[in-house]
């Protein structure tokens, strides 16, 4: 019982502990919101003209679901001329384009059912 137990609280740490981790994946910060998910929280200088968001990215062989794009996630980023946004996104946080001068055309699917101002 003992080392059941044990075992369920490492467990438990791990899971738990990946919480709040950012990461970056092809020039797109993200932030790990749940076992399953993550959310786009910013991006790097390493990419520029078009930009898709992929529906899912591995980190630390996890494999996450992309479901948000957390507030000001672009914001100010210049050299961004379209962005592509996957069916999985629900969320768009304030401001997320914001200071957005160069991109001309955004991808937005049906599934979004919150895109805040």
């Amino acid at each position: 019982m003992k080392t059941k137990l044990s075992f369920f609280l490492i467990a438990l740490f791990f899971s738990v502990n990946s919480f709040g981790q950012s990461f970056t994946s092809n020039g797109i910060n993200y932030n790990v919101t749940s076992t399953t998910t993550v959310e786009v929280i910013g991006f790097d200088n390493t990419i520029s003209g078009a930009v898709n968001i992929p529906s899912n990215v591995i980190y630390n062989s996890n494999n996450y679901v992309v479901n948000n794009i957390y507030n000001f996630a672009f914001a100010g980023f210049t050299s961004m001329t379209s962005l592509t946004i996957p069916n999985t996104v629900t969320n768009i946080g304030e401001g997320a384009f914001q200071n957005c001068s160069g991109l001309i055309s955004v991808n937005i699917p049906n599934s979004i059912y919150i895109l805040e101002q």
